[in-house]
C-alpha cells in the first residue's frame, strides 16, 4: 500500500520519534484512510466500469467484491482477489476486443443498426 511503502518509511527517516511518541493520532488516521481509500477506489472502479458499459456486469461486480476483500491488500493474501479480477478483465479484453456496450449496441461503436436510405 502507498502508506506502508512511502509515507511510513519517510516519516521514520525524517522524524524517528514520531512513530514512538503518542502524538495526536494523525499517523494512524493517515494509515487508516490509505487502506479505506484503496478499497473504495477499486469498488468505485467496478461500479463505474459496469455502469458505463466498458466491461460486463460480472467483472464490475467482481471488482466491487475484490475491493471489499482487498481492504488490507498490503498484506500478502489480501491482494489476491484484486489480482485475479484484473487478470479476468485482461482475459475478457483479449478475448472480445470490444467494450461490453459496443457488443450490445452496434450504434455505440460508430455503426448504425440499419442500412442508410437509398437516394
Amino acid at each position: 500500500m502507498w502508506f506502508d511503502g512511502f509515507a511510513g518509511p519517510w516519516i521514520t527517516d525524517v522524524a524517528p520519534g514520531a512513530t514512538l511518541a503518542g502524538g495526536s493520532g494523525m499517523l494512524s488516521v493517515g494509515a487508516l484512510s490509505s487502506y479505506i481509500l484503496f478499497a473504495l477506489g477499486w469498488m468505485f472502479f467496478g461500479i463505474a466500469g459496469w455502469r458505463s458499459g466498458m466491461f460486463p456486469v460480472w467483472i464490475g461486480t467482481a471488482f466491487v467484491v475484490a475491493g471489499f476483500l482487498g481492504y488490507n491488500a498490503g498484506l500478502p493474501p489480501h491482494g489476491i482477489p484484486i489480482g485475479l479480477v484484473m487478470a479476468a478483465l485482461g482475459w475478457w479484453i483479449i478475448r472480445t476486443g470490444t467494450p461490453a456496450a459496443a457488443a450490445r449496441d452496434p450504434a455505440i461503436d460508430g455503426q448504425t443498426a440499419s442500412a442508410p436510405p437509398e437516394p
